[in-house]
């Protein structure tokens, strides 16, 4: 979650988004007083560092990485409130309006423009799965950036068993930053035409050149392959999205 003063914008961050490359992108743009929680965290970076080399970030950005570190941003205090990187837009809104008139002059969340990220949950949720702890450690993510080479007992969960039991993770984004709070939303399928109409100079430049955790999922995992023989599954999404999937209007999966 971003509050940035220059740009007078709050950027709610989503998860499974590229919310952590759009918030590095931002953050460029950020002062010293704005607040910024993203912390992009040693072990994303030594797993992007060991698969990109060092070339792959502008200097801007590390410079931004670099500074959120040393400020320790990941949980960052403004008077008695903390924030978090994943603070919804609920709780952002109800600690600006106790810290309005005590700790801050002006209502950010009446007078910013809030933004957030979107993306079809059926896209979503595939990538939730690659991002899992359980997979992390059958892919050797978690050896990469421990340089541990101690066996971790675990076993392989197929897509369908793991979704079936994260269903929870379809409701978050929805629950972050539901549509009706957002004054802007950036759509994922459309992230250099709607991050360009944000007309923010140099914005879409320095985000089109971070790239995070882009190895978790491997290229052939498509919608349609892993979805494949997963009506059940497919059915609980419908459901469950059913407000994104009909506002965005968002392709389903033929199984």
């Amino acid at each position: 979650m971003i509050v940035c003063h220059p740009l007078k914008l709050i950027h709610i961050k989503t998860c499974k988004t590229s919310g952590t490359a759009f918030e590095i992108a931002l953050s460029t743009f950020c002062s010293d007083t704005c607040i910024v929680t993203e912390d992009y965290t040693s072990k994303e970076f030594l797993y992007d560092l060991h698969n990109n080399n060092s070339g792959w970030l502008p200097e801007s950005v590390k410079k931004v990485i670099r500074k959120q570190e040393q400020n320790n941003k990941a949980m960052l205090s403004t008077g008695h409130i903390k924030f978090r990187n994943h603070t919804s837009s609920k709780t952002l809104k109800e600690a600006i309006d106790r810290m309005y008139g005590i700790n801050i002059e002006v209502n950010w969340w009446k007078e910013y423009k809030k933004i957030t990220i979107h993306r079809n949950p059926f896209e979503r949720f595939v990538s939730c799965y690659y991002d899992s702890e359980n997979y992390k450690l059958l892919s050797g993510f978690n050896k990469i950036l421990t340089n541990n080479n101690a066996s971790v007992e675990t076993k392989e969960e197929s897509f369908g068993t793991w979704a079936l039991n994260n269903l929870n993770q379809l409701d978050r984004n929805h629950n972050l930053a539901p549509i009706e709070d957002m004054d802007y939303v950036i759509r994922y399928e459309h992230l250099e035409e709607d991050v360009k109409n944000l007309n923010i100079d140099g914005l879409w430049e320095v985000y089109s050149q971070v790239k995070c955790k882009t190895h978790l999922r491997p290229k052939e995992s498509t919608v349609e392959k892993m979805y494949e023989g997963q009506r059940e599954l497919v059915n609980i999404i419908i459901d469950r999205c059913k407000k994104e999937i009909e506002y965005f209007n968002y392709d389903i999966p033929e199984v």
